[in-house]
């Protein structure tokens, strides 16, 4: 049982220096195992100028281990003595972050999601089109198929994305909004008004639908490049503009927020880029021009990938979108291991233009660990676990460069970036094992998340312990010990007792004594179950067979009793009918002469 009330703590001077000296060698070593992995390029990775990203990548680092943890101090208390749990070893686990560290595609693939330490999907298609294919009409079959495979992974954390709100290129199996919305007519102010009444009402239903299932919604990502559904041929002309899609972002927040107030909400933009068709506006013009007309989002969200520029030119960018007053979330971002097939002359005006695993490896490596290392950021997200079908309708129709971005081969195999990343985030995972001081205190510091604990002896703690960043906290935790051989055989001697007194209690007991063995056994199997709580072994098997003798003994005095009783009655029954069989007798005997 976890206790939130704070306690005030005694520090022993020499156990906090020593403390104190561990945990700054424990930072030491962090920062210098993640220079290692930035300081020694292969041949290969000297083909891409990294100079930047690793001077950024030094700060970022000392970033995160300033910044990113937090401290809790954990008193812990015997539930069966009441007492402090001093001198005890206590391993402890993170088992989440407060970072968002998501997948955007995990493929199926639950294990190697565990494994890269992702928990948090953005898996889950919430398709207008498939959700409400006719007006009045809603089907979530398909939303509950993806979160049904998803929670096969019971840690993982949800966020939706609403899809095909205005034509959506990036679900092209079903990338226009149902037919009822007429959105080939929304330049129409009339048209548009009820256009938004509709995306209001579908967003509410679904929302408070999955309340309590998705921690987070994204509003429609690339609205922005609204002459993008020109150039992937799902229209003839321009259909909306980015004013409107602007309104339409400022409905969906509403309705997400009066559904569901708890919901994060995050305010999907696109690349660094005008998009495809280059007429849409970059991700920073787009959430400005939301913040500015008040559209109620927590975080902005913003894609990262290589045609835009380098990790170092993603760094910039995410600091002038945090100029906009919000966190932000980088919610797509991967590198192909293989060259693409797209224009070469394209390909060559990257930053970074060579294609292989392990310039892919870098490219993890630097925007997650630059992500974590920068206070205006509130997550990062990995587009693809698993290597795309270059036969898919997205990569025929709408772009092949991401078929290869995957940490996994088609195959399921790893490539170095899965290793980098696995690596990675071991780092930005606390994990250890500590001793409890003369107080039963155990000091905690760690990355920002939810904490379990197992101290040795005792049943472990998986209620949810939290460490903040940047924060000393307090708590108390009441721990119940194991159930040992030797507990086992008091608790049976004792379950006896109450046993014996059970009977005891349904036998109807007449004399003064029974009854006042019967109270003393009751006592004494109080006795025996106070002193087994407080795991006083000895005791608890004697005050028990002390039970048991005297239940036994109470019964016996009332089976005398009752002995007594019956005799008090058959005595006079027998004499009486011993005299009636002589008086019997005698009759016969004179009738006979």
């Amino acid at each position: 049982m976890l206790k939130g009330r704070k306690i005030p703590l005694n520090h022993g001077s020499t156990c906090c220096r020593t403390k104190r000296i561990l945990e700054k060698t424990a930072e030491i070593f962090l920062i210098f195992s993640l220079l290692i992995l930035v300081a020694f390029p292969t041949p290969v990775e000297a083909q891409v100028d990294t100079s930047r990203e690793d001077s950024l990548v030094k700060d970022a680092l000392q970033y995160i281990e300033t910044n990113r943890k937090g401290t809790t101090q954990i008193q812990l208390i015997d539930e069966a003595t009441g007492k402090p749990v001093t001198r005890s070893q206590v391993q402890y686990q993170q088992t989440s972050h407060d970072f968002i560290f998501s997948t955007h595609f995990a493929g199926g693939l639950y294990r190697a999601m565990k494994m890269l330490g992702l928990e948090w999907s953005g898996d889950v298609r919430l398709s207008w089109a498939d959700i409400q294919p006719t007006k009045g009409t809603y089907d979530y079959s398909k939303p509950d198929r993806q979160i049904s495979m998803l929670r096969q992974n019971q840690t993982v954390r949800l966020w939706g994305r609403f899809m095909g709100l205005l034509i959506d290129w990036n679900y092209i199996e079903s990338p226009r909004p149902p037919s009822f919305a007429d959105i080939d007519h929304i330049s129409d102010p009339a048209v548009f008004s009820q256009y938004k009444d509709l995306v209001y009402e579908f967003v509410f239903n679904v929302v408070t639908h999955y309340k309590g299932t998705f921690l987070a919604y994204m509003t429609q990502i690339e609205v922005n490049w609204p002459d993008d559904a020109m150039k992937y041929k799902l229209c003839t002309r321009r259909l909306w503009t980015v004013e409107q899609a602007v309104e339409l972002d400022k409905v969906v927040a509403n309705a997400v927020r009066r559904a569901d107030p708890n919901a994060i909400i995050m305010l999907g933009t696109s690349t660094a880029s005008k998009g495809a068709s280059g007429r849409g506006v970059d991700a920073l013009q787009f959430a400005r021009m939301c913040l500015q007309s008040g559209v109620d989002v927590d975080m902005v969200a913003v894609e990262a990938y290589p045609f835009d520029g380098s990790p170092a030119f993603f760094y910039d960018y995410v600091k002038e979108l945090a100029k906009l007053g919000k966190p932000v979330f980088i919610n797509e971002t991967g590198f192909p291991s293989a060259k693409p097939s797209a224009d070469e002359s394209w390909l060559n005006s990257w930053k970074w233009h060579t294609f292989n695993e392990h310039v892919q490896a870098l490219w993890v490596r630097y925007i997650f660990t630059l992500a974590f290392g920068m206070k205006e950021v509130a997550g990062v997200c990995l587009l693809n676990i698993i290597d795309g079908d270059p036969g898919s309708l997205y990569s025929t129709v709408v772009s092949p460069l991401f078929e290869t971005m995957g940490v996994l081969t088609v195959a399921r195999q790893p490539k170095e970036s899965f290793g980098m990343l696995c690596e990675l985030m071991a780092n930005f995972t606390t994990s250890g094992q500590a001793r409890t001081d003369d107080n039963g205190i155990l000091t905690l510091r760690g990355f920002a998340g939810e904490y379990s604990i197992k101290v040795s002896g005792y049943e472990p703690i998986f209620d949810q312990i939290r460490v903040s960043e940047g924060k000393l906290e307090r708590v108390t935790i009441r721990v119940v010990r194991l159930k040992t051989p030797e507990y086992n055989d008091a608790s049976a001697i004792v379950a006896s007792a109450q046993s014996n007194l059970s009977k005891l209690s349904a036998s109807n007991l007449q004399s003064q004594e029974a009854k006042d063995l019967a109270q003393q056994a009751a006592t004494e199997y109080r006795l025996a179950l106070e002193a087994l709580n407080r795991w006083e072994l000895d005791s608890a098997r004697t005050h028990a067979r002390k039970s048991m003798q005297l239940a036994e003994q109470a019964l016996q005095m009332q089976q005398q009793q009752d002995y007594f009783r019956l005799s008090a009655i058959l005595v006079p029954i027998a004499l009486v009918v011993g005299l009636a069989v002589v008086f019997l007798v005698r009759s016969r005997y004179k009738g006979g002469k």
